[in-house]
């Protein structure tokens, strides 16, 4: 109520964590999800945050049934009512995210309304998932052991009598069992997307970097093309590399500045007939010394 108008308007997501989170780690994970938002800027985002809009004091220390006994039916409203979710998990190893009954019980409910959720870690965590997704078959199973392990009937909360109340709802209109399937499912979901992402990534990289061996290849031909190479080069580097005097003979011939198309045509030697006609004898070394310089 302190705030200017502008910092207090109608919230645009609804935000489930636990209180057991650092206040690093839902800083650093709501920075994570606004760097991934085209078109979002944070002041356009306003988040409704049990801590700060529900009144802490009449709920744990008055314990009045406007607070804590109603608190329930009041989600179901405000998520609907918002219409959006960010999850917060503070890693994707045995998050406990999903060891909290509230959590679990936020999320299943935005699952049967059919209310988006968002599932967001901190920066570390998300590096560290995809290195683990990286390591192929294994590393995606131990991550799907990880955030699929759910059990809503051990799940705890702060306070015993929130326990009982969140239990008791889940057991009368939903069922634990119900609860668990779709928690996990949407779990599973959430490996897919990140998987899905990880993989489109390593494509745009790649595209990326065929493009630019394609522009250096385009460039290089260019270049190639206003500056042939000599044939010189190319057969002093042939005679270099195979070995034989003849080559040799052959390389002193370029060195000396002759043109080596007025003494062969392709890889042969112009040799007097008897009968007054030209014959070629085809030298087989030079005629690959040939193909490959014309290749």
């Amino acid at each position: 109520d302190t705030l200017p108008p502008k910092h207090r308007q109608e919230a645009s997501h609804f935000l489930s964590w636990t209180w057991g989170y650092r206040v690093s780690t839902v800083r650093e994970s709501l920075q994570s999800w606004l760097d991934t938002q085209e078109g979002t800027h944070a002041e356009d985002v306003f988040l409704f945050m049990c801590f700060f809009v529900n009144n802490q004091y009449r709920m744990l220390v008055d314990k009045t049934a406007v607070g804590t006994d109603v608190l329930g039916a009041r989600f179901e409203r405000q998520l609907l009512r918002i219409g959006r979710v960010i999850a917060i998990l503070d890693t994707w190893e045995r998050p406990v995210y999903l060891t909290r009954v509230w959590t679990i019980f936020e999320q299943s409910c935005a699952i049967m309304m059919g209310i988006p959720v968002t599932m967001v870690l901190p920066q570390a965590a998300s590096l560290n998932l995809l290195q683990e997704i990286q390591k192929g078959t294994e590393g995606i199973i131990t991550v799907q052991r990880a955030l699929t392990h759910v059990d809503s009937r051990k799940a705890k909360a702060q306070f015993p009598h929130d326990e009982h109340l969140v239990k008791e709802f889940i057991d009368s209109k939903i069922g634990f069992d119900r609860v668990d399937q779709q928690v996990t499912a949407f779990m599973i979901s959430f490996i897919g997307t990140v998987i899905e992402g990880h993989l489109k990534a390593g494509v745009a990289k790649m595209k990326l970097a065929l493009s630019s061996l394609s522009l250096c290849t385009a460039q290089s031909l260019h270049k190639h093309a206003r500056n042939p190479p000599r044939k010189k080069t190319v057969l002093q580097f042939l005679a270099g590399d195979h070995i034989g005097e003849e080559l040799k003979g052959w390389q002193s011939i370029l060195d000396s500045g002759e043109d080596v198309s007025k003494l062969t045509s392709g890889g042969s030697k112009e040799q007097p007939d008897p009968s007054g006609e030209s014959k070629q004898e085809h030298d087989p070394v030079l005629d690959e010394i040939v193909i490959q310089t014309r290749v």
